[in-house]
């Protein structure tokens, strides 16, 4: 038997063959992991995303509205949301920041104006002031404002329009809104169907899109540089009430949704920007 020198323990025979990974090993681990990965993610988007439509369409647009009114204060700008109802295969909303703290800076004619008409009559003249540079529906002369009168709702332009625009189009203050790479698309899309998930075609698929309206038609929502949220409605113009958005599953359905109604949610805006939604749909 050899000696050992005195203080140094004998080693265990079962360790003088142990050894680590091999770069090949680690690295034919991590292949297998992203094979695997790839098969069973999509399985349990499926399962745990599709599945139920409407819950989450209704999480969606609860973020949407909490995240653009975390943006405004975070910024100090203001965020509005304008809905797209009408889109098939683009988003359900579009994202737009504002160059100023408050959420004025847009309306609509609200009577016809000549191309040599130099005075608009408008629904709103919140947010506009002197010397802003102004878009009034296809005009092309790049105008600017002169004067705005709040009580008879109407905006003096420094020279007049070069074409005749008709009431209901849009006046704003040129780039004052602009849309923000904040979202992406597939963050303003509602579950369509559970057909397509996460850009994978599911077989077999039943689900119903989630469509939506709300208590206002014509609506856009505006959270200022306070957090606060302001409902602009018809000529653009804010009125005092909170924003109730209801999600249907199905094209079926529509206005405020009933008591237990497991086919319809309701996300809510306050005045005071809180964002609510309900809670017997998100348990479910």
């Amino acid at each position: 038997m050899k000696n050992v020198a005195p203080g140094i323990p004998k080693l265990n025979p079962l360790l003088r063959s142990s050894r680590g990974f091999t770069l090949a090993e680690a690295i034919a681990t991590l292949v297998i992991i992203g094979v695997l990965s790839a098969i069973v993610f999509p399985r349990l988007a499926n399962t745990f995303w599709a599945s139920k439509p409407l819950q989450n369409a209704t999480l969606q647009m609860q973020g949407i509205f909490r995240q653009a009114r975390a943006r405004a204060i975070a910024t100090s700008r203001a965020y509005r949301i304008v809905p797209q109802p009408s889109s098939a295969n683009g988003p359900d909303f579009v994202v737009q920041a504002s160059q100023s703290r408050q959420c004025g800076g847009s309306t609509l004619l609200t009577q016809d104006a000549a191309s040599t008409d130099t005075l608009l009559r408008v629904g709103s003249t919140v947010g506009f002031f002197p010397n802003d540079a102004l878009q009034v529906g296809s005009d092309g002369t790049g105008n600017t404002v002169s004067a705005t009168d709040p009580s008879n709702l109407t905006i003096a332009l420094s020279s007049p329009l070069d074409s005749p625009q008709t009431a209901g189009n849009f006046v704003e203050i040129l780039n004052n809104w602009v849309v923000v790479p904040d979202f992406s698309n597939a963050d303003l899309t509602l579950p369509r169907s559970s057909s397509t998930i996460f850009g994978r075609t599911q077989a077999n698929s039943t689900e119903q899109p989630v469509t939506f309206t709300a208590n206002q038609t014509n609506w856009r929502l505006c959270f200022d540089a306070g957090g606060r949220g302001n409902l602009i409605v018809g000529n653009l113009q804010a009125i005092n009430s909170q924003l109730e958005v209801y999600l249907w599953k199905g094209t079926a359905g529509g206005g405020a949704c009933a008591a237990n109604n497991n086919l319809c949610s309701t996300v809510r805006v306050s005045q005071g920007g809180a964002v609510t939604v309900d809670k017997a749909v998100i348990n479910n």
